[in-house]
């Protein structure tokens, strides 16, 4: 099996932009720059459980994390993490209004933020991390 010039692009990217981190020993907060290629697949249905249209492929993303979760001792932990992704999908769906099959191209381009926060409760042997979070994705779709 041959590789595509479009799948070693992928494998290089992949390679070069694989996770970074910057931490210190003395267990202080860390930066994290990530980047990658993520399989993107979505599809959507009607009520009837048939399938109206599919969109499949490659993005493309870089995420920054800044983070004390290595800590070891009792306190307060947190991470706060965002990424920026986008990627051009093949759309295989049909019109709305008329049903008529439809092949073509969707743009994404996106923004993800997430925070995490809680207390890491110590001790000599085992640990206990009380923890809540949450994120919010804010993206743009174009359907050529």
């Amino acid at each position: 099996m041959s590789m595509t010039a479009k799948h070693w692009l992928h494998v290089v990217l992949w390679a070069l932009t694989g996770p970074w981190s910057v931490a210190h020993a003395d267990q202080s907060p860390a930066l994290s720059i990530m980047g990658g290629v993520e399989q993107f697949l979505w599809r959507e249905f009607d009520t009837d459980r048939r399938e109206l249209l599919e969109e499949s492929g490659q993005r493309f993303s870089v995420a920054l994390a800044y983070d004390n979760l290595r800590r070891l001792e009792s306190g307060p932990v947190y991470s706060l993490g965002g990424k920026l992704y986008l990627g051009a999908v093949d759309y295989d769906g049909e019109t709305q209004l008329t049903g008529i099959p439809v092949q073509s191209t969707t743009t994404y381009f996106g923004a993800q933020v997430d925070a995490l926060g809680g207390y890491r409760f110590a001790g000599r042997w085992h640990g206990l991390d009380l923890l809540a979070g949450g994120g919010l994705d804010f993206w743009v779709r174009s359907i050529d």
